[in-house]
C-alpha cells in the first residue's frame, strides 16, 4: 500500500524538488547519485479531506524517503522556513486511510529552539552541535503520527 506524507505551515512554503546536484533533462530533474536526492514538497491536490489534520491551513505532499540522510534535509528545510514562534506540523498514512483518526501514542513534538524532542519514549535533549544528525536519529515516519516541530 502506499504511504503519503503531508506537510502544513501557517503560510506558503517552497515547493519543488530539494537535493544536492540537481541536473535538468528535459522536463525531469535528476540527480547524479541517490544521496544527492533529498526531498520533495508539492502541491496538495486532490486528497483534501487531509487537511483536518492540520491546524495550519496550507497543505502540501511531501516525498521524504526513509534515510537518515533525508530525515536530516527535512529538518533543516524545516528550520529554514520556520519563523521563531511558529510551527509546521506532518502527517503519514496509508492511502485511503486519511479519515481515519490520528494514533495520539505516536505523536512527536520537536522545538527546535529549545532543542528537544518528546516521542512515545520520553524527553530528549538534541546535541545543538549536531542537531540535524540527532533529529534523523530519533526520528521516522509512522502510519498515522502526527508531528508538530517549532522554533
Amino acid at each position: 500500500m502506499t504511504v503519503h506524507h503531508y506537510i502544513s505551515s501557517n503560510r506558503e512554503i517552497p515547493t519543488g524538488d530539494f537535493g544536492q546536484n540537481p541536473k535538468q533533462i528535459e522536463n525531469m530533474i535528476i540527480y547524479e547519485t541517490e544521496d544527492d536526492f533529498g526531498n520533495s514538497v508539492w502541491d496538495l491536490e486532490g486528497y483534501d479531506e487531509i487537511r483536518g489534520k492540520f491546524s495550519n491551513p496550507f497543505v502540501y505532499h511531501l516525498d521524504c524517503r526513509n534515510t537518515r540522510k533525508c530525515y536530516s534535509d527535512l529538518f533543516k528545510y524545516i528550520n529554514e522556513n520556520l519563523s521563531d514562534g511558529e510551527s509546521i506540523e506532518l502527517y503519514t498514512c496509508l492511502d485511503g486511510d486519511e479519515l481515519k483518526e490520528k494514533n495520539d501514542t505516536l505523536n512527536i513534538v520537536v522545538n527546535l529552539k529549545t532543542k528537544h524532542f518528546i516521542n512515545d519514549i520520553g524527553n530528549f535533549r538534541l546535541n545543538e552541535k549536531r542537531l540535524f544528525d540527532d533529529l534523523s536519529e530519533r526520528f521516522s515516519f509512522r502510519e498515522r503520527q502526527y508531528v508538530v516541530v517549532t522554533k
